[in-house]
């Protein structure tokens, strides 16, 4: 009797681990140069082909207390996509299907990349997701604002 309690414990401690642990929203990051960890940043350039998204990251970056500046040495550029779900191939569609679409920011220092952040996300971009991603940027780079 006690040794099927403990077995069942430890499964259902498994099962729990997994089931709230991969909960939490994961980004990509790839940091090629952390010669910039600490530093103040206070301009910044946008680059992206939305210019909605061009906006919303202009409006991010005021409240964190960064300018935009053409004239900036670092440049932010912003993309996001949504997948098609529309395919035949089962094999490809069975990755895609789990997420609606992705939000990449990266960090750029003349046309060299800093840092490069990005998160898969479910249901509809917003502005609060973007928001996230420019942070765990920020965090990652260690950069004072």
């Amino acid at each position: 009797m006690f040794k099927y309690q403990g077995i069942r414990s430890v499964f259902l401690s498994l099962l729990l681990l997994v089931w709230f642990g991969g909960c939490e929203e994961k980004s990509v990051v790839q940091c090629y140069d952390l010669s910039l960890k600490g530093h103040k940043l206070t301009r910044l350039r946008i680059s992206s082909a939305d210019m909605r998204l061009r906006k919303i990251t202009a409006q991010i970056l005021a409240k964190e207390g960064i300018h935009i500046d053409d004239d900036a040495a670092y440049t932010l550029e912003v993309e996001t996509s949504r997948y098609a779900h529309h395919c035949n191939n089962p094999l490809t569609c069975s990755y895609d299907a789990t997420y609606d679409g992705y939000v990449r920011v990266q960090l750029m220092q003349n046309m060299h990349p800093v840092c490069m952040v990005q998160r898969d996300y479910h249901g509809k971009f917003s502005q609060s997701l973007l928001a996230e991603v420019i942070e765990t940027l920020f965090e990652k780079l260690g950069l004072r604002r």
